[in-house]
């Protein structure tokens, strides 16, 4: 009892020293990263602006960020833009985690997906069951006949190259899940990062509620795009209450 009581104690206070890490981080990157190159004037801005006018009108139905496979999503949003925090938000079982996992799938680029209610093997099975059509609970949990078999062969071999990384140490703690991205940017070079869900990821923020909670998630997320360069597609479940 001992022993789990002083690994209970261990576990609490590294989750604090995470937080303690991530925040002190962020003052010193608002008071550190403000130099004389990072600030610009506004016509540097327009300029910008009609830089991307030029590269568009060159690119006649090209697409300026990376690709979703979603072709009135491309069409209308130029693809995943990185900085962007793209929230999709849906009542429950209405596809969000497949098309998050068929995002991933075709964007091209390498990425880190974090999921709060699947392992890995889960998440890799939707995918093999994608390109197979063999169902993923099948593949998982069933014993197959051997043209399933060559089927899920085929599909396994396309899955296995895509550059999608899983970070088994991160948990439901939004601090160890930021320091992870930071890891998967500087060693993969990540341009974009899934996360499912929202609502369970655990903030620490004493005294608030809910809503203040995920607001602190969005803004810390929306942060880190920004930071590196990258995208984020987060997941979330709709109020029920909300919606009546």
């Amino acid at each position: 009892i001992t022993t789990r009581s002083a690994i209970c104690r261990l576990v609490a206070k590294s989750s604090r020293s995470i937080y303690v890490l991530e925040n002190v981080k962020e003052r010193l990157d608002g008071i550190f990263l403000t130099s004389q190159d990072s600030v610009f004037t506004i016509e540097d801005a327009v300029n910008g602006v009609y830089e991307n006018i030029k590269k568009n009108f060159k690119g006649v139905g090209e697409l300026t960020g990376f690709p979703t496979g979603f072709k009135k999503f491309d069409k209308r949003s130029g693809g995943l833009q990185t900085s962007d925090l793209i929230i999709v938000a849906a009542d429950t079982s209405m596809g969000k985690t497949s098309f998050a996992i068929k995002v991933a799938m075709n964007c091209g680029c390498p990425i880190a997906f974090y999921s709060m209610e699947m392992k890995k093997e889960q998440i890799a099975a939707r995918m093999i069951s994608i390109e197979s059509g063999v169902p993923s609970n099948e593949i998982l949990y069933s014993k197959l006949d051997s043209g399933q078999i060559q089927y899920i062969d085929k599909g396994a071999s396309r899955v296995v190259n895509y550059p999608i990384y899983f970070d088994d140490r991160s948990t439901s703690n939004i601090e160890t899940i930021l320091s992870s991205i930071r890891m998967m940017k500087i060693k993969y070079d990540i341009k974009g990062v899934v996360v499912d869900y929202l609502q369970i990821l655990n903030v620490n923020m004493k005294g608030s509620n809910k809503e203040q909670q995920m607001g602190d998630v969005a803004r810390r997320l929306k942060n880190i795009a920004k930071e590196l360069d990258i995208w984020v597609i987060a997941l979330s479940q709709l109020n029920r209450d909300s919606m009546n």
